[in-house]
Order: C-alpha cells, then sequence, then structure tokens
C-alpha cells in the first residue's frame, strides 16, 4: 500500500457489501467512512428501499384489497421521506412524490408482488406479529421471525469485523421448515436463466447469521422473491 494511502478501519460490513467489494473496494471503503463518502445516494435505491419496506409489512395480510394496499404504500413512501429528510446525502431527493421518475412504476410492481406472493404468515405463536416501532432499536437476536430481522456475525481475515444484515422475512412453516425470504425490486436472473450468483451468496451467509445468533436453529429453506411475487429457491 502506498505510503499517503488513506486507512478506513472497519468496524463492521453489511453483507450486501460482500459482492460490492469484489467488484469495487473504494466504493464500500468510503461509504464506512461519512468524512470522505462522496457517493450520492440514487432515487433508484431509494425507490427500492419503499419496494421492500412495503412488501415486509403486507406480507402477512390475508386480505390485500387495493384501498389496503395503497394505504400502506402511503406509509412506506411517508417512512422513507421522513428518512432521507434527516440524511444530508439523500435530502435532495425529499419528497420522492416530486423527484422520483419512476414512483409510479415501482408503486404499481409492489402492488403486482403484493397481489401475487403467497401469504407468509410466520407460523409460530411466539411472534408478536406487528412491525419494530419506527425508531427502536431491534438488536441481533432479540427478534427470530417476522419481518426485518437483524442478524449478526463476527468474521476473520482480511475483513476482520463484524458482519451484519437484515433479513427481509423469516418464518416457521410446517412444510418447509424455518425459511428465510429476501424481497428485490429488479431482475434476479442471470441471462442463462440462474439465480444470481450474489442473491444466492447474500442469503447463504444470512442463513450462517442467523443460525450464528440462534443457536440450535437450523435454516431449511432459502427463498428470492422477485418483482412480480413469485419466489424462487436456492438449492
Amino acid at each position: 500500500m502506498p505510503s499517503n494511502a488513506t486507512h478506513i478501519e472497519l468496524h463492521s460490513i453489511g453483507v450486501t457489501s460482500i459482492s460490492r467489494i469484489e467488484k469495487c473496494e473504494l466504493s464500500v471503503a468510503l461509504a464506512q467512512d461519512w468524512s470522505k463518502r462522496i457517493l450520492l445516494a440514487h432515487p433508484y435505491g431509494l425507490m427500492g428501499d419503499v419496494y421492500h419496506d412495503f412488501l415486509e409489512q403486507v406480507a402477512t395480510l390475508p386480505d390485500r384489497d387495493p384501498k389496503t394496499l395503497q394505504e400502506q404504500w402511503s406509509k412506506s413512501l411517508q417512512r422513507k421521506n421522513r428518512h432521507i429528510q434527516q440524511n444530508q446525502l439523500e435530502a435532495h431527493w425529499h419528497p420522492l412524490e416530486k423527484t422520483a421518475d419512476d414512483l409510479e412504476r415501482y408503486r404499481l410492481r409492489a402492488m403486482k408482488a403484493a397481489i401475487d406472493m403467497p401469504v407468509t404468515g410466520v407460523g409460530t405463536p411466539d411472534v408478536p406479529g406487528q412491525p419494530t416501532p419506527e425508531g427502536a432499536a431491534t438488536p441481533a437476536g432479540s427478534q427470530k421471525f417476522g419481518a426485518e430481522v437483524e442478524v449478526q456475525m463476527p468474521i476473520g481475515g482480511a475483513f476482520a469485523c463484524v458482519l451484519k444484515g437484515q433479513i427481509d422475512f423469516v418464518r416457521q412453516c410446517p412444510e418447509h421448515g424455518l425459511t428465510l425470504i429476501d424481497y428485490k425490486s429488479g431482475s434476479v436472473h442471470e441471462d442463462d436463466g440462474s439465480l444470481k450468483v450474489e442473491y444466492e451468496q447474500q442469503l447463504l451467509l444470512y442463513a450462517s447469521m442467523y443460525e450464528h445468533v440462534h443457536s440450535g436453529q437450523k435454516v431449511n429453506r432459502l427463498l428470492v422473491q422477485d418483482s412480480n411475487g413469485q419466489q424462487h429457491e436456492v438449492a
């Protein structure tokens, strides 16, 4: 390493950063150090966050009528608007209703995915069934099932730090046992029709992290859900 190179210490890193490291280490390093961060948020990423939040909230709803779905979409959108308003690198996109050109396309895709996706009941009596209150901390290990389950695991080697992640949905079902579901707002397939490698790697890491946090629990099934509400199993 050159003598004038900047050293950025990694205390923790997200699961989704693993594939980005392979493509561009600098972008990940800059994202870890806000004093040197120069990469501004893009509206596609922000709308993807709204899409994810919306599907997580409606996953357990048995009745998905248009009015209910629209109300939940509005809540997810407003949650994201409040978040970006407080972030100096994202505030210029507030409100998304005026700055995101593809807002309606994302909304329609989210509605179709919500209607087509199976009802994802948590399948266990000890789950509260309610989303974490906005702004409340959810320590890794405090939640086993439901939406936005936080997990983490220490890793060694060149990137010695704590690997952190948030599983979109975890459920216990009688047919397949413990199941992890990851929602994607874009294409989930390679050109040859196979599931994207980075998505497979992401879910396999989530499974290892979940089993690390919840000792004795065995993950039986990994699913990637595409923008049409179709679920694809990781072999």
